[in-house]
């Protein structure tokens, strides 16, 4: 997910515990969706008298290709049309990518100074194989 979703691992991760979220934001509770992977792509049936939401939702949404397996993704799907908060206590880990700037993680750690739950781990790319492996920092 690095080369693709965090700037060519120039970003960070955000861990979550989705329990401490739902405990403190019980509307959550259902928003969090575990991605599917498939060899096959879904077929779909969108004639009216098969159309079916959770079909295409299923499709659409939370179902990638079975390259991506090693992902273990996890989406939050919400109506809210804004910036999505997350309470504070349920952040549980930072994982800085291998070309995460210095000053973007000393801003991180002064941000989440407050934050004693939150640990840090700094990615970095295998020597002889390929995969990241985390490092506490």
């Amino acid at each position: 997910m690095w080369s693709h979703y965090a700037r060519n691992h120039r970003g960070v991760a955000l861990e979550f515990d989705a329990i401490k979220w739902c405990d403190q934001m019980p509307w959550m509770n259902g928003q969090f969706h575990l991605v599917s992977y498939s060899q096959n792509r879904i077929q779909l049936m969108l004639t009216r008298e098969h159309y079916d939401k959770a079909q295409l939702f299923n499709a659409a949404i939370l179902t990638k290709d079975l390259c991506w397996k090693h992902e273990e993704e996890w989406r939050v799907i919400t109506r809210k049309p804004d910036c999505l908060k997350f309470p504070e206590p349920s952040l549980t880990g930072v994982i800085f990518g291998c070309c995460t700037p210095d000053e973007n993680k000393a801003r991180l750690r002064e941000v989440c100074a407050t934050l004693p739950e939150v640990k840090f781990y700094q990615a970095k790319m295998r020597t002889n194989e390929f995969g990241l492996d985390l490092e506490p920092c």
